[in-house]
């Protein structure tokens, strides 16, 4: 089992999140505990309103909202009597089991699990502490119940568990559901749960899910007020439907917003640099010269999405790499030299004929204007090709060499050293 918890200011968007599964028939409310009614007779606003009358006690708590996800091994066929039994027996273990609460199963996914909505604020207006929540109580309540419902446990599983993008979203699909809402989905899974530097870097992260930022053309008027629209991409990643404004969504994930998170991001973000790197040279060693797809996959293997940016003619420009389990996106020259586009085409071996065979429609149209120079760039690209030494050789270069970091000290911060004027002399020796 393994259990994933949100905190947020937001009960409606949580609500609106679960009740909207439901009404897409992927979802029912399985339990309402301490509720003057059984689940089936509540409405939205009775749901809601239990809810927030209860945070109203502490309204100076402004995370008051706790959302949790209890996942189970794809092997595990449990009823819904038991996912309820295993729901109510961990908020007892957490210490919010006088709490009101909703448990929702969901049928979206590949394996069984369950969401949980409840507050933190108890009756005699306390808040319970959140703080290292899941690293003390929860741990602790996931083993008991491993033990006592005879549970596939989580340990040994980190790898399986980090290809698990978001525990609130899955890839939407256009015209399958309305578009405001599925936007919504995705973002509240995780625009305030991963670390990003840039709207590239988040586009990179929100791609996965077929879902795009977007700050128009350089001309337009959203761009000269710095204004931002969500969209849907298709399967091929161009845009379908209406653009929503990033104004009229929950919680107002604006531009604005962003660039407060850009900031305090770099900084977070940074402890977990070391990871990343260390998992593209180990797969570039597992990988030698099989290609860009083969380096992908690997590095799929230990939770890592590699989202690849290539132009018109399938030639690779960018390479941006989401880390779900640090929950970090970084691209590849925040990484370093060694990590951007340009060296991963070159250590992986990716050939003109394998740009060719990517886009082979497009680049047979341009063969005769463009192919010399996709030529001569592989052609200069220094031959990584040779014995198992110079593999080790180019890994150790690359773990010795010196650290190339993007995040630019702030002018503010720096401790500039003034220089002390000298005093010149009077004539008369003063």
């Amino acid at each position: 089992m393994v259990a994933v918890i949100h905190t947020s200011g937001s009960l409606r968007t949580v609500l609106n999140y679960n009740e909207n599964k439901v009404k897409d028939d992927v979802a029912e409310c399985i339990y309402a505990g301490n509720y003057p009614k059984e689940s089936c007779q509540l409405s939205f606003n009775q749901k809601l309103n239990r809810l927030a009358d209860q945070a109203a006690l502490r309204p100076s708590v402004k995370r008051n909202c706790i959302h949790i996800s209890l996942n189970f091994d794809p092997s595990e066929k449990l009823s819904t009597g038991q996912l309820q039994a295993i729901a109510v027996d961990y908020l007892e273990y957490l210490g919010f089991a006088e709490q009101p609460f909703l448990i929702y199963r969901h049928y979206d996914s590949g394996h069984p699990h369950v969401h949980i909505l409840t507050t933190n604020i108890k009756n005699d207006g306390t808040a319970i502490k959140l703080h290292n929540l899941g690293k003390t109580k929860s741990e602790q309540a996931r083993r008991t119940l491993e033990n006592k419902y005879n549970l596939v446990p989580a340990e040994g599983k980190e790898q399986e568990t980090g290809k698990v993008k978001s525990a609130y979203s899955s890839c939407i699909e256009y015209g399958k559901s309305e578009t405001k809402r599925s936007i919504t989905n995705v973002l509240s899974g995780v625009i305030n749960t991963y670390c990003y530097g840039s709207v590239t870097e988040l586009n990179a992260l929100l791609g996965l899910y077929n879902v795009e930022a977007s700050r128009g053309d350089v001309d337009s008027r959203i761009y000269k007020n710095n204004g931002l629209v969500y969209r849907i991409l298709d399967s091929a990643g161009k845009p379908v439907g209406v653009p929503i404004k990033a104004s009229l969504l929950p919680d107002k994930p604006t531009l604005a917003f962003l660039e407060g998170r850009f900031t305090m991001n770099r900084i977070v973000r940074r402890k977990h640099r070391a990871r990343v790197r260390n998992a593209v040279d180990m797969a570039l060693l597992r990988t030698p010269k099989n290609g860009v797809e083969d380096l992908v996959k690997e590095l799929g293997r230990q939770g890592i999405d590699m989202v690849l940016r290539r132009n018109q003619l399938g030639e690779l420009y960018g390479v941006t790499y989401v880390d779900h389990v640090s929950k970090c996106v970084f691209n590849g020259s925040d990484l370093g030299k060694n990590y951007s586009s340009n060296a991963i085409r070159n250590k992986s071996g990716e050939s003109h004929q394998t740009v060719l065979q990517i886009k082979n429609g497009i680049a047979e149209k341009h063969e005769d204007r463009q192919l010399p120079h996709i030529d001569q760039q592989v052609t200069a690209a220094p031959s990584f090709e040779g014995s198992i030494g110079r593999d080790i050789e180019n890994f150790m270069e690359t773990l010795l060499g010196p650290e190339y970091i993007a995040d630019h000290l702030p002018w503010e911060l720096r401790n500039r050293l003034k220089r002390k004027k000298k005093r010149k002399r009077s004539s008369d020796g003063r």
